[in-house]
């Protein structure tokens, strides 16, 4: 067999590859099926009559039943025309053709295309097929495909999230400034902003946001910034500006983005920011709600925490208001559910909530026993509920016994003694104690059996069973 393109001729500068000819025919084979990943020697009739797959692309699957049938057979109807050209113009071009991709169909049709070069067999008029196996230009071509559709996808959710960040930062009322807080440099921030500091926007971003304030250093406005962000209730920021020594009140937030954090400070005129009348009502209130000595919390209608004094923060054992907000006001409660359901269902009923008795848990586990009453503020969506506690563990500690209740239960005792037995006097006392406990949760769950039994500690059948022993069932009533 003599290899295509192997010329014998001596034109000076031309390679001398007469030495291919000493190659014997099956070491010849190896190398031209290393060579491809696919090869396919046909006679001049298209039929194949050798075939050989490289090691490497064993995936082609068993292919020996193509030998001695055409190779027509082999190919989709698109890919056939395409063979049959290039055949041709292997002949007329006296063995030179341009590499061809074509389908194979073997009981199903292969969904990626193998790219074969022609070359002539001199002796029979056979041509050799070597082809190159594109799945993994096809699957690179594929990733790269995808890789620009999630890149486009990626840009246009960007540039959607850009236009709203921007509609939103020019129409909002209030004045937006963006600082980062790795350099204290100004990101971004709105024209009503830029009035404020007296300048133009776009000489506003990228400068010092300490340096539009008088007698600050960056590093000073930066830790101004983060720990009123971080303080609840903490006096705001007053700075007086550079340019024109009107003094502003600035209102800070941190959120991160990526490894940065940024603070976006709200920049509102001092003289127009909302100012109580020394001893009127909303600054009596607020100075009631920052110093009294009952805990003083405020959540919404399904008991999320919104707000609390120091008082409460002490109570419960938090560092801080952040700790707090969000969090359920079950997670305080001796009771849990329990209590929280039966005070809610009060106020929400009635309006408010006296003097409710449970133990409020701090986050380390210590309990304090107090008297709760909660008051139903606002409507709708609107709707908050303030909660105020007592601790009533001090005020038991505190409160003296007055000498006529105590002689008057010791009486009652006393007059047991000598007409019943000691056993008899027990159990006797027992019944009063268990019938006033279950009339209080009876009462303070508004005769809701099912949160009264578990107020009690006990089942919902053993409640029925002290009901009917203390007559607390009415006539005629079914459990």
């Amino acid at each position: 067999m003599k290899a295509a393109g192997i010329r014998n001729g001596t034109t000076p500068g031309a390679a001398d590859w007469c030495g291919l000819s000493t190659i014997e025919p099956k070491s010849l084979g190896g190398i031209v099926a290393a060579a491809s990943d696919i090869t396919i020697l046909i006679d001049a009739a298209g039929v194949v009559s050798a075939l050989m797959i490289n090691d490497s692309s064993r995936d082609l699957g068993n292919l020996d039943h193509w030998v001695g049938r055409s190779i027509r057979d082999f190919l989709t109807s698109e890919s056939i025309p395409k063979f049959d050209a290039a055949v041709e113009q292997l002949g007329a071009f006296h063995g030179h053709s341009k590499a061809v991709e074509l389908n194979h169909s073997d009981n199903a049709v292969w969904d990626f295309p193998i790219q074969y070069t022609f070359h002539p067999i001199e002796s029979d008029g056979g041509v050799l097929m070597m082809g190159r196996d594109l799945r993994p230009i096809a699957e690179t071509q594929r990733q790269l495909v995808q890789a620009q559709i999630a890149l486009e996808r990626g840009y246009e959710a960007q540039r959607e999230f850009d236009s709203r960040y921007r509609l939103l930062l020019a129409t909002v009322t209030d004045a937006i400034v963006l600082v980062s807080l790795g350099d204290g440099r100004v990101s971004d921030l709105n024209d009503n902003a830029a009035d404020l500091l007296d300048l133009a926007r776009k000489d506003v971003v990228g400068t010092v946001f300490a340096s539009h304030f008088e007698n600050v250093r960056r590093s000073e406005m930066e830790t101004k910034l983060v720990n009123s962000a971080l303080s609840e209730g903490s006096d705001p920021i007053l700075m007086p500006t550079a340019r024109s020594g009107q003094v502003l009140r600035i209102a800070s937030s941190v959120f991160r983005v990526g490894s940065d954090r940024v603070v976006i400070c709200r920049l509102v005129p001092h003289e127009d920011t909302p100012r109580m009348e020394s001893g009127g009502m909303g600054a009596l209130l607020e100075s009631l709600f920052a110093k009294a000595v009952e805990g003083v919390l405020f959540t919404d209608t399904r008991g999320a925490v919104r707000n609390a004094n120091d008082r409460f923060l002490s109570m419960v054992d938090a560092a801080h208001l952040p700790a707090l907000k969000g969090r359920s006001l079950v997670e305080f409660l001796a009771r849990g559910q329990v209590d929280l359901g039966v005070i809610l269902e009060n106020v929400m009923s009635s309006g408010q909530v006296r003097l409710y008795a449970t133990e409020l848990i701090s986050d380390f586990g210590s309990k304090i026993p107090v008297e709760i009453s909660a008051t139903l503020l606002g409507e709708g969506r609107d709707a908050h509920i303030a909660f105020v506690f007592r601790d009533s563990g001090r005020m038991d500690a505190l409160r003296l016994p007055t000498a006529e209740g105590e002689n008057t239960a010791q009486q009652n005792i006393l007059e047991l003694v000598g007409s019943a037995s000691l056993k008899e006097i027990v159990a006797e006392t027992n019944d009063v104690i268990e019938k006033l406990c279950i009339e209080t949760a009876i009462k303070l769950t508004n005769n809701n059996r099912v949160a009264a039994a578990e107020m009690l500690g006990m089942s919902r059948q053993s409640l029925y069973v002290k009901l009917r022993k203390y007559d607390f069932l009415k006539k005629g009533e079914e459990d």
